[in-house]
């Protein structure tokens, strides 16, 4: 039983690090904090169910480029909204 708990209490852990590290990120760039929390949450669970469904080939494949293009997405979205914030 304790080491259930101990397990659980690993991946939470580990899930809201790599969630402060997104948002923290995307901050960086530019983007007002609701969004980047919500980004960083929303890629998490990307990765998550990418991760779940990992047998699954094409289901991989195409998650892999989900994730790709919504990490290019939200980081020429935080440099463009860093950029008009300098002007």
């Amino acid at each position: 039983m304790i080491k259930k708990i101990f397990c659980a209490a690993l991946v939470v852990l580990g899930i809201t690090l790599d969630t402060y590290f997104y948002a923290f990120r995307f901050i960086a760039d530019g983007l007002p904090v609701v969004i980047a929390v919500s980004s960083g949450i929303a890629l998490e669970l990307l990765l998550s169910f990418a991760v779940y469904n990992a047998r699954r080939s094409k289901i991989f494949a195409l998650i892999a480029v989900a994730i790709t293009v919504y990490a290019v997405i939200q980081t020429s979205a935080g440099q463009t909204f860093a950029l008009l914030s300098h002007t």
